[in-house]
């Protein structure tokens, strides 16, 4: 073990210098360069990031005699804007800099045996700023920070090692050299007759240990990428010290739902500042997390709450109902029934058809009609507690196409006064009577991954609450939940529970490194994000989610597995019909459940009468692997061979 190695390795030594980036500090992006990109993000200064890159190469030019520059040089060559980001630069430096958690504990292990302790770093910032920053992140008692910008010499040559040893009248067998470089922390420190310990960056250690990552890396080479996986690794470094490992849901939700909420949140709070709407509301139960998520942003100006806007709420304190629906009116004839003794007088034992039961409401709205406005006037002063400030209200939730929530809101603040903010908005001809943004572009093709994702029911797991399925409120505005929570729905709430901690905790981790600013994640970034994810799983991850059923009836009574289904082989040949039932629900699927889903669902049709028909084979597989057709103004004939809707 590297610590183990290290404390060994002072103890025989007198001087212990350090190198400074990836070792003693932290960048929380993978990619160094990444701090420039930010900087040009956050003052929106149009290719910052590629104009002081260029000036540094520039400045080098210039002072080529010498084997280093300063952040004066380099800002030298900038002007205008670009120019005064000098300071921003070092403000953003001394913020998300990080102390290394493993070489913290070897600093203070150097210290407490009465060693001398110096820093070495090839770096262009100043001597005393980085002295500063090391004592501000908890390396107290340094001899002396020696940075190549101040003598003009590199450990990179060996020159730096020469300057150190001459100035502080050192004995280079006495002096262990620690750091990340294997040629300059390592390679020259010994050329200088130094003894060296190499240090393996940490974003080395965490892409081994998640090769996925690394891939990911590979393949997005993006900010977004950068500063997530730098969130992750921090993160992962803190987990490995940690006595207490956090359970597998926590660190679902910190590694997977904690940067698609942070980026959706993010949105939201850019988009009501946009607006003017400085009440946020958040519908139960898609805003529960997103809720917990945007009150780490801090933000005073914009009030927010966890409210009850349900469909049933439209129902009876609007009487807002489909008369076709024979759900939905019996639903109201139960509702005010109950508070009727003389409706309940009059109301059939037996349930009523839709027609019928319309026909029923109307006969009767002298009697429910006062019901349902006592119904409204308890929901109105109810969401009067959830608005702070004078101004709009933006409703949130993640995937829409009736509105409900958001009509139920303007019932009671008035149209004009309310904005609707979602993931996506399935499109309609009611669309247009609403005021709303969307995060990802609008799509009535709920098999798009560019939306929708791979998988939309995790999704929904994703944007839940740790309750289950919330039937109605009181007047106190507490839920009514089903009387019966099946285990399925227990199960999901327990670990639920955690999820939405551990994507909370990753909102509390940005904000810890990052304060206020934003990370600017986009949503095109976060659904790649999302599908790499469910295009490579580890064993953990179908293991441990295969316990996770999800309701997908509107009802909420029939539960199939969400990602992975592994029942043992009594209960699989036991129920046969119901094992090849939930494999074709499944998407991690065993090589058994794939073959039979295939065996089994080997052809789809997609039609729209003759002029518009799509056959596909085997329509369950991942992707899209090929489509042949004749396409032309009158007529769409296909056949394809994958995934349907890509």
């Amino acid at each position: 073990m590297f610590i183990e190695k290290a404390k060994q390795l002072i103890d025989s030594h007198d001087v212990v210098s350090f190198d400074i980036f990836d070792t003693l500090l932290i960048r929380p992006y993978l990619r160094p360069a990444d701090l420039f990109v930010h900087l040009e993000k956050l003052f929106k200064i149009p290719s910052f990031a590629k104009h002081r890159a260029a000036a540094e190469t520039r400045a080098r030019q210039k002072y080529a005699h010498l084997e280093d520059i300063t952040l004066d040089e380099i800002y030298d060559e900038l002007s205008g804007a670009e120019a005064s980001l000098k300071a921003e630069e070092l403000a953003l430096e001394r913020q998300t800099l990080q102390a290394n958690p493993d070489m913290l504990e070897v600093f203070n292990y150097a210290k407490a045996q009465g060693k001398r302790i110096f820093v070495i770093s090839d770096m262009y910032l100043p001597e005393k700023f980085l002295a500063d920053v090391l004592a501000e992140k908890g390396f107290a008692g340094i001899e002396k920070v020696y940075v190549s910008n101040g003598p003009r010499k590199l450990k990179a040559t060996g020159k730096l090692y020469a300057h150190v040893l001459q100035d502080a009248q050192l004995s280079p067998s006495r002096v262990l050299h620690i750091g990340d470089n294997e040629k300059s922390d390592v390679r020259r420190a010994r050329e200088a007759g130094m003894d060296a310990l190499l240090y393996t960056p940490l974003k080395e250690q965490f892409f081994k240990a998640f090769p996925s990552e690394r891939k990911f890396w590979r393949a997005n080479p993006s900010f977004e990428a950068s500063v997530v996986l730098g969130v992750l690794a921090l993160a992962w470094q803190k987990e490995m010290r940690s006595s207490a490992r956090p359970g597998y849901f926590f660190r679902l939700g910190y590694r997977i739902g904690g940067a698609t909420s942070y980026g959706f949140a993010r949105w939201i709070e850019k988009q009501a500042k946009e607006n003017h709407t400085p009440n946020l509301l958040f519908a139960a139960r898609d805003g529960y997390t997103l809720a917990r998520v945007f009150e780490t942003f801090k933000n005073p100006d914009i009030s927010s709450g966890y409210i009850y806007a349900l469909r049933f709420l439209n129902r009876i304190c609007r009487l807002d109902y489909h008369k076709g629906s024979q759900d939905q009116t019996q639903a109201v004839i139960n509702h005010f029934k109950n508070k009727s003794p003389e409706l309940a007088a009059v109301t059939p034992e037996k349930p009523l058809s839709a027609q019928e039961g319309h026909a029923f409401i109307q006969k009767y709205i002298h009697l429910i009609r006062p019901l349902a406005e006592e119904e409204f006037a308890n929901y109105k002063k109810y969401l009067a507690g959830y608005i702070k400030h004078a101004g709009d209200v933006g409703i949130v939730d993640s995937i829409t196409f009736s509105f409900s929530a958001q009509k139920l809101i303007e019932a009671v603040l008035g149209k004009e006064s309310v904005v609707g903010y979602y993931w996506s908005v399935i499109p309609s001809s009611a669309s247009t009577a609403y005021r709303y943004e969307h995060f990802l572009p609008e799509t009535d093709r709920i098999e798009d991954s560019r939306v929708f994702t791979h998988r939309w029911d995790f999704m929904e797991f994703l944007f839940t609450a740790p309750e289950p399925p919330v039937k109605n409120i009181t007047a106190k505005g507490e839920a009514v939940h089903a009387p019966h929570v099946p285990p399925e729905e227990e199960r999901r709430i327990a670990a639920y529970r955690v999820l939405s901690d551990g994507m909370t905790a990753f909102a509390e981790d940005v904000y810890r490194i990052f304060g206020r600013k934003d990370i600017f994640l986009t949503a095109p970034f976060l659904i790649n994000w999302l599908n790499w994810f469910f295009l490579h799983p580890t064993k953990e991850d179908t293991r441990q989610m295969a316990a996770i059923f999800h309701a997908s009836d509107t009802n909420h009574q029939t539960y199939v597995p969400l990602l992975s289904y592994r029942p043992t082989a009594r209960e699989a040949w036991g129920n046969l019909k119901e094992f090849i039932h939930f494999a074709r629900r499944a998407y991690w699927k065993t090589p058994v459940q794939f073959l039979l889903t295939h065996v089994f669902s080997p052809l789809a049709v997609r039609k729209r009468g003759w002029r518009n028909v799509e056959v596909i084979f085997f329509p369950r597989l991942r992707k899209r692997y090929a489509c042949l057709g004749v396409e032309t103004e009158r007529v769409s004939w296909k056949i394809s061979w994958g995934r349907r809707g890509d």
